[in-house]
């Protein structure tokens, strides 16, 4: 009779399979690292020819695009065409500073309120003083 596993294609492992398979899991050479200092430092010295390597790359792509004129005029005209009122780019400025002339309304009188309730004198417009004469 047959096992579920035999149905399934699955096959008893034999003595001669099991030395087979652990003598392909050995390797014949084994690799020995340099010490950790050396490591290291290649490491750190390759990233670093790498870091500058870029720096001089963006250093120049930005003269490039500095000294390009045609590129200044076309930024030019984008800048002045949004921020041109009734575009899109100007209302949301409009918002944006509307937004933050309300938080900073919005925290000054609650700083005020704050104070007040500490009994704390939080700068109000005092009244003119009188004098005898007026």
């Amino acid at each position: 009779m047959r096992s579920a596993g035999e149905w399934l294609g699955w096959r008893e492992p034999t003595a001669l399979a099991d030395t087979h398979c652990a003598m392909g899991r050995t390797r014949r050479f084994v690799e020995i690292p340099p010490p950790m200092e050396e490591r290291v430092s290649e490491t750190m010295a390759a990233r670093f020819r790498e870091a500058v390597s870029v720096s001089n790359n963006v250093h120049d792509r930005i003269n490039q695009t500095v000294h390009d004129a045609h590129l200044r005029q076309r930024a030019t005209h984008s800048a002045i065409d949004a921020v041109r009122p009734g575009s899109v780019t100007f209302g949301l400025l409009v918002v944006m500073v509307l937004a933050m002339c309300a938080q900073r309304f919005v925290v000054h009188r609650e700083t005020r309120r704050i104070l007040r309730e500490h009994g704390t004198p939080c700068h109000e417009p005092e009244e003119p003083v009188r004098t005898k004469t007026d």
